[in-house]
């Protein structure tokens, strides 16, 4: 077994990569979603987290993380808040490229998707008892 903090590391960072290729990936129907109503948006980016989550859980069924309290907890506000701030650094990056970044390259935009990712592995772990 890993280390718990190794693992913090090891999902926030497949976590962020997860989310600079959903970034490319969500930029080619973006379009489509550059729409005005911003609740059309964050349920898309809603959407898009928990249908990753739960492709990420029938590849890689094991908890990434111990399912001992407060760290799923812990998880759930953490990660969120750092791909949130990955993501907005990605969007700042692409715009000094000359780029115009979707909303998932924002702090909210990545920060909703890590989200609901996160609460998708943590709900199947947690129905699954693993």
């Amino acid at each position: 077994m890993l280390d718990p903090l190794f693992q913090l590391i090891l999902e926030i960072a497949g976590e962020f990569l997860f989310n600079v290729v959903s970034e490319l990936i969500f930029e080619g129907f973006s379009k489509a979603l550059q729409s005005r109503h911003k609740s059309i948006v964050f349920v898309a980016l809603l959407i898009l987290g928990v249908t990753c989550g739960g492709i990420s859980v029938a590849f890689y069924p094991a908890a990434l993380l111990p399912q001992r309290r407060p760290l799923p907890a812990a998880a759930l506000i953490l990660i969120p808040v750092v791909i949130g701030f990955g993501m907005r650094s990605f969007g700042i990056y692409q715009r000094r490229r000359g780029r115009q970044p979707t909303q998932l390259a924002t702090f909210l935009g990545g920060a909703t998707v890590a989200f609901a990712y996160t609460l998708t592995r943590l709900f199947a772990h947690g129905a699954s008892g693993h």
